[in-house]
């Protein structure tokens, strides 16, 4: 099982990437996003959507868990925990939404998942799994917070530099550069040896395939 939990680590890692561009940078521009598609009467639609997107996100980045429950004959486990979330989203949800509305809802949805995919989860894959989750999370922070800081300091510079994003072509070039420094912070910040390893190899084959062509 060590050489399992090291492959969900591994796997979690590399997933990890373009899961925190799309949360990250949903949070850089999704409101501005949102108020380019539908109008500045659904901005609050930002702030749900980034409220369920973060413990969704923890519940992507443990996918292959999915696949170990099945092998090892105890994914019946997952199918209750998540009878459970079902029942406590339904309450919550019926308690917070005629005070907070759609943002209470929201709100409900991310704390039944929290609960349910990741500390009750996370605790069965190291307790009755095997899996090293502390080693898992450990991995998952090393790559999260250079891009967090990047990210923060993305914002800063932007707003000090009174940049925005109000047109659609503005918004592209934005999330272009975005993009791009988020790479560069990857590789250079968060990346581990192996990582940065596949990624060589990668551009390798391509300039090799290109060079033929």
């Amino acid at each position: 099982m060590r050489s399992v939990s090291f492959l969900f680590n591994d796997i979690g890692r590399i997933s990890s990437y373009p899961l925190f561009l799309v949360l990250l940078g949903f949070a850089v521009f999704g409101q501005d996003f949102i108020s380019l598609w539908a109008g500045p009467d659904f901005e609050e639609a930002y702030s749900i959507a980034l409220i369920v997107m973060v413990p969704f996100t923890i519940d992507l980045l443990q996918h292959l868990g999915l696949t170990i429950l099945q092998v090892v004959n105890k994914y019946a486990f997952r199918g209750k925990v998540y009878l459970v979330m079902a029942i406590l989203d339904v309450v919550l949800v019926l308690a917070l939404s005629p005070s907070y509305g759609a943002v209470g809802s929201a709100v409900a949805t991310a704390i039944a998942l929290f609960l349910g995919s990741g500390l009750i989860m996370n605790i069965y894959y190291a307790k009755s799994v095997g899996l090293l989750i502390k080693d898992f999370w450990l991995g998952i922070l090393k790559v999260l917070l250079p891009l967090v800081g990047f990210s923060v300091l993305f914002v800063v510079v932007t707003e000090a530099l009174s940049l925005r994003w109000s047109t659609w072509m503005t918004l592209f070039v934005g999330i272009g550069v975005y993009t791009l420094l988020f790479a560069l912070t990857s590789y250079f910040f968060s990346m581990s040896t192996s990582e940065r390893d596949l990624v060589n190899s990668f551009f390798s084959k391509i300039k090799a395939y290109l060079h033929r062509g």
